[in-house]
């Protein structure tokens, strides 16, 4: 054994068992260290940096077993996870730029905005994902696939009930366009032809400001910005309008 009090320059080599320095050690030079004992270094100075510290190591350092650590651990450069299947945290992970994660990311409930906790993206139950604003639900895409707006209840008739807007006073939905373009709802009974996709069209144009209904991919009803209506016949939709 060897029980230093003061400095230790070692520039050749050394094998012992256990080593005990209050003081620094330096060794220069250094191949390799083999001891089958302890090491302990009873120097208490903190680490600030990369060259503050009871323990200074100018290379790099491989570790076979695991390694307890009491207090912070600060990395300047990359760290890399090899083969790890798990990582345990007991307290706050803190990632002070972008998290890229290769793989999945699991999470047992909800994602909080930092500093505005009453905001959040949540999964309250299986096959179900919900957003959160001031402490309330907002959306909700339950496990039908349906969209709830201001409800969790998925209360709508079984053919209106894909997206679901729920309010206990005034309730809608608003669709802004250019001044020389078409706002509209489309109605379709297939993602192929234009004729499938459009045989049912709402629409209001903006640079004459009429408003279009459309049925079987044909214009059958416009009123016009005075109010007046025209109607369609077999040819067409008519140039003379309806009587006041």
């Amino acid at each position: 054994n060897l029980t230093v009090s003061g400095d230790v320059d070692v520039d050749g080599h050394t094998e012992l068992d256990d080593i005990n320095v209050s003081g620094a050690s330096t060794i220069a030079n250094l191949v390799s260290t083999v001891s089958s004992g302890i090491v302990t270094i009873s120097n208490t100075t903190d680490s600030t940096s990369t060259t503050t510290g009871a323990l200074l190591v100018s290379g790099g350092v491989g570790i076979a077993l695991s390694m307890t650590v009491g207090g912070d651990v600060s990395i300047g450069g990359t760290l890399t996870y090899e083969d790890v299947t798990n990582i345990d945290s007991i307290g706050i992970i803190t990632a002070r730029s972008t998290i890229d994660a290769q793989g999945d990311v699991s999470i047992a409930d909800k994602i909080v905005h930092t500093g505005d906790t009453n905001t959040a993206i949540r999964f309250p139950s299986a096959d179900t994902i919900t957003a959160e604003t001031g402490g309330s639900e907002r959306i909700r895409i339950n496990s039908a696939g349906h969209v709830l707006l201001n409800t969790t209840t998925d209360y709508a008739d079984a053919n209106s009930d894909d997206l679901q807007i729920y309010g206990t006073g005034h309730t809608g939905m608003s669709i802004t366009s250019g001044t020389s373009d078409y706002g509209s709802i489309y109605f379709g009974d297939s993602t192929s032809a234009n004729s499938d996709r459009n045989r049912g069209i709402v629409r209001y144009g903006h640079t004459d400001d009429a408003m279009q209904f459309w049925t079987a991919a044909t214009e059958r009803m416009r009123i016009d910005s005075n109010g007046y209506l025209y109607m369609a016949g077999g040819g067409g939709l008519d140039t003379d309008r309806l009587p006041n």
